[in-house]
């Protein structure tokens, strides 16, 4: 048996049966059986995060091993006790690794509750990509919406109301910042979607 803890605590590998516990490195979890310790494939980054009625979305994003990925789940804390893998997959980027990270997901400040994914990379160029999550009726991600002026990724994206007296109620998202426009370099580059006109333009 195991000198110290048998069996080992959450986290922790024992290398042989008669060598104390240890815990795993950052990013790591026991392998099983919890001889050694490898990538946790569950811990994520660069993933796309928006709020939608109180319903939380987390979109894409590349796994501690590496893996890009297309998926998209959902929490409703009123209802749910886990997250909820229904929600389809992001329309995948073009090229040899069709998932996303480094993206903005943002939703659209009217009753219609979509989602917009924009930019980002799979790792081997920045992208122009914009799609939209549309909840109502049949669920489903599209690309029929206009792209963006300049690919890029590691932005940040933000949408808004604006009321005028003569001009009623519009909506706009802003996107701010980020790479990829040339080359790795960071830019201050500002682009606004517009959607009564739905069309981008630099601000």
């Amino acid at each position: 048996g195991m000198l110290s803890c048998a069996p080992c605590a959450p986290g922790e590998f024992s290398p042989a049966p008669t060598v104390a516990c240890a815990p795993c490195g950052v990013g790591q979890v026991p392998s099983d059986p919890a001889t050694a310790c490898e990538a946790d494939a569950a811990t994520l980054g660069g993933v796309g995060v928006a709020a939608v009625a109180g319903v939380l979305y987390v979109a894409g994003g590349m796994t501690n091993g590496g893996q890009l990925l297309t998926s998209v789940e959902k929490f409703d804390p009123k209802t749910d006790t886990a997250w909820n893998t229904s929600v389809p997959a992001l329309v995948p980027l073009d090229g040899d690794t069709p998932g996303r990270y480094l993206f903005a997901l943002v939703a659209i400040p009217t009753s219609t509750s979509g989602l917009f994914a924009i930019g980002g990379t799979d790792r081997t160029s920045p992208s122009n990509s914009v799609c939209l999550y549309n909840p109502s009726g049949s669920p489903h991600w599209t690309k029929n919406v206009p792209q963006l002026p300049a690919p890029r990724f590691g932005h940040g994206a933000a949408s808004f109301y604006w009321t005028s007296q003569y001009a009623g109620a519009r909506w706009f998202i802003l996107v701010v910042g980020g790479a990829g426009e040339s080359g790795p370099q960071w830019t201050n580059r500002t682009d606004l979607f517009d959607n009564e006109n739905y069309a981008w333009r630099l601000t």
